[in-house]
């Protein structure tokens, strides 16, 4: 929302009956991979725990309950689904069910969802944000000289082998500021979420 501070009744006036599909994760674990992106993409050099500290967005956009409210008081509560990333990962075909539901269309055509690929943050290769808007010469370089161009744009050097580890302590400092949010978002899901507050060791 700071990007504009009222965007949910933008959207309202653009669409009254717009519905919406909410996708929330782990605390622990949206955080880790909300890092590894940022750093891979280059936005970041620092390490994990610093760059929490140090950047609110990490916190920030884990805050599901703050961030989602507005819209189903805007909209209503039966015009937004929320889905736990966990369940559509263990029990992908019955989310797709709900979804299916949820927007009134047939999915009986679309493609086999037991075989589609969870995002893998391990072990790929994003490209760093420098090159999403390339100048003149660099899209020369890259039509006419390709390996040069893979050269250039390399950015294995920032690929993650497996993912960074949060302390115990840091753990509990994050889950703590987001306890509230937590508890508010299990009770508008109906969904038992204490499993989110577990600290991996």
């Amino acid at each position: 929302p700071l990007r504009n501070l009222r965007i949910w009744k933008d959207v309202y006036d653009y669409n009254p009956n717009m519905k919406f599909i909410y996708l929330v994760r782990r605390p622990i674990d949206r955080i880790i991979s909300s890092y590894m992106h940022t750093y891979e993409r280059g936005y970041t050099d620092l390490k994990i725990e610093e760059a929490i500290i140090k950047d609110r967005f990490y916190l920030d956009i884990t805050r599901y309950y703050t961030q989602i409210s507005p819209y189903i008081r805007q909209f209503g509560r039966e015009r937004v689904l929320i889905i736990d990333f966990d369940d559509f990962i263990s029990h992908r075909q019955s989310v797709i069910d709900k979804i299916s539901e949820f927007l009134s269309i047939d999915v009986s055509e679309f493609a086999d969802y037991e075989e589609a690929k969870s995002n893998v943050s391990v072990g790929g290769q994003k490209k760093h944000h420098k090159f999403d808007s390339l100048s003149v010469s660099q899209r020369t370089i890259r039509k006419f000289f390709p390996p040069l161009w893979e050269k250039i744009t390399d950015n294995s050097s920032r690929a993650f082998s497996k993912k960074p580890v949060l302390s115990i302590e840091f753990q509990e400092m994050i889950l703590n500021m987001l306890n509230l949010e937590i508890r508010e978002l299990a009770i508008l899901m109906n969904k038992d979420l204490s499993n989110w507050m577990v600290i991996k060791k």
